[in-house]
């Protein structure tokens, strides 16, 4: 995951832990998009998303098993569902995304 936005600092925890989450969610579906069409040859790929942390190295936040012929329909506004839908697997608590394997999370929530 990238740190969070410089311009971000000053929202209250909650906001900025969103937004967060959001910039994640939507670098996950880049990724994969950047994946199927940068190699055309790759039809299934398996992604990891790791946070870093000040107490450990690093925290595992979503996995994901894409593929190239998943097709999510237009009108599926929700980046968090559209994520799901192409087979991210993460957990969200109030909006923020959760380390896999915290609080019971599991890699196929």
């Amino acid at each position: 995951m990238r740190p969070p936005d410089p311009w971000d600092v000053h929202l209250p925890a909650q906001l900025r832990e969103e937004h967060i989450t959001q910039q994640a969610l939507r670098d996950a579906l880049k990724i994969r998009e950047l994946i199927f069409r940068g190699f055309s040859q790759v039809e299934r790929a398996e992604l990891k998303m790791y946070r870093e942390s000040e107490d450990t190295a690093h925290e595992l936040m979503m996995t994901g098993t894409v593929t190239r012929d998943t097709e999510v329909l237009a009108r599926v506004a929700s980046v968090a569902m559209r994520a799901k839908l192409y087979g991210f697997r993460f957990s969200l608590d109030g909006g923020v995304l959760e380390r896999v394997g915290s609080s019971g999370v599991h890699a196929s929530c």
